[in-house]
Formats: C-alpha cells, sequence, structure tokens
C-alpha cells in the first residue's frame, strides 16, 4: 500500500476482480480514504516493536484482517460456484 504494491496489484488479475467484487476501492471519497487509513494503522500497528505479540495491537489487527479476508474468499467462492452451476444449467 505504502510502497506501491497496491498500484502494482491491480496489473494482477485475481486481486483486481476481488477489489471489484468487494468494492474495497469503491464509493465515495471519505469511505475509501477511511479504509486506506484503516489498512495504514494495521501495517503500523504489525511493525512496530513487540506488537505483534499475543494479545497486542498489531497481533489483533492482523487476526482481524485475516477473518475478514477468510470471509471474503469464502463469499467469492459461493459467488463462483453459483455462476458456475447457473452456466451449467444453460
Amino acid at each position: 500500500l505504502f510502497y506501491l504494491s497496491l498500484l502494482g496489484g491491480f496489473s494482477a488479475p485475481n486481486l483486481v476482480n476481488v477489489l471489484m467484487a468487494t468494492g474495497y476501492l469503491a464509493g465515495s471519497r471519505n469511505k475509501i480514504m477511511k479504509r486506506l487509513l484503516e489498512t495504514g494503522y494495521m501495517v503500523l500497528a504489525c511493525v512496530t516493536e513487540g506488537q505483534l505479540e499475543y494479545g497486542e495491537k498489531g497481533w489483533c489487527a492482523v487476526t482481524r484482517v485475516r477473518f475478514l479476508h477468510a470471509q471474503v474468499r469464502r463469499r467469492l467462492k459461493i459467488i463462483n460456484n453459483n455462476n458456475n452451476n447457473n452456466n451449467k444449467k444453460k
């Protein structure tokens, strides 16, 4: 994100599909800025010494993000399965 990883990620089709499906960078300018700031705070919490210890801010932030990503993967898998089933019926 802060080292242009998000920019580079837009060239990866799978990442673009995820961003489009979740609307992560869609919506009002304020919503987008809020999401980017939340990501920045998470990164900061993770790189601060001692914050990846169990129960610390970085550990909690990473755990939240991992659960969020799992929910997104589950949602996209369901959508993909539904699309595949609909295509088979045609």
